[in-house]
């Protein structure tokens, strides 16, 4: 078994970001090199040895590629393929669709018990790289939607994204293509590195990579590779209402 340990690791770039928990909270970790929560460290061996079902699907993608989005309408085709609701999408998808590695040790019993309860298919969302998922997803190789954006568009989209849920966050576009360029650290980074542990994989049969660009270009037919992807039939009247129910969520 390979021996993680993080640290802390400084960059120019991290000043600016200092009351952001994307950043501020992340551990460096050795020897993947990447940067995670540091409640990563507190639970490694529960994320480690998660379990898997061979029908579970799992959303992954970095931060602000569009997971939100596709796990959604993943959600949709494996559990209400019909969406018999009138009115909105339902307001349980967000809490059905759990996330793995991102959680402290405070709330990580509650996560145990919510993913052995969810009913199966179940739908999960993590933004962990590819060396440290846990070691049963190679061994019962659920099916993988992995999301891939335009870092140019992340970049623009974490801002944004700072902008909207910190007060007191003011600083420049810049000041995030730096820190991203600079390959130091939003949580799940660095970003080319995250990208490339998924595209090396980008042939293996349980992975599938979606281009965010190419979705919001042609939603209906990425539903329907979606839905063969996890052999679900659909009927093109139900891919039309999925795709006017989530025509696009950031």
């Amino acid at each position: 078994m390979e021996e993680y340990h993080s640290e802390t690791l400084e960059s120019k770039f991290f000043a600016p970001f200092a009351n952001i928990p994307y950043v501020s909270n992340v551990h460096y970790a050795r020897p993947s090199d990447v940067f995670i929560p540091k409640g990563y460290f507190q639970n490694i061996e529960e994320i480690k040895n998660f379990k898997f079902f061979e029908d579970d699907t799992v959303i992954c993608g970095f931060l602000k590629t569009g997971t939100n989005w596709c796990e959604r309408i993943v959600w949709a085709l494996r559990n209400d393929i019909k969406l018999n609701i009138q009115h909105a999408p339902p307001v349980s998808v967000f809490d059905i669709v759990m996330g793995i590695g991102d959680f402290d040790s405070d709330n990580n019993k509650a996560h145990d018990e919510i993913f052995s309860s969810m009913k199966r298919p179940r739908v999960i969302k993590m933004h962990l790289t590819y060396e440290l998922l846990p070691r049963q997803f190679q061994q019962k190789q659920p099916k993988m939607i992995y999301m891939l954006r335009n870092p140019r568009d992340v970049c623009q989209s974490l801002h944004s994204h700072f902008y909207t849920l910190y007060d007191d966050f003011s600083e420049s576009l810049q000041d995030v293509v730096n820190l991203m360029t600079d390959d130091a650290g939003f949580y799940s980074g660095p970003f080319f590195k995250h990208v490339l542990g998924y595209w090396k994989r980008r042939s293996y049969e349980n992975i599938f990579i979606i281009f965010y660009e190419e979705m919001k270009k042609d939603l209906s037919g990425h539903i329907k590779k979606i839905a063969d992807f996890l052999d679900i039939e659909i009927l093109d009247e139900e891919v039309s209402k999925l795709a006017n129910i989530f025509p696009l969520i950031r």
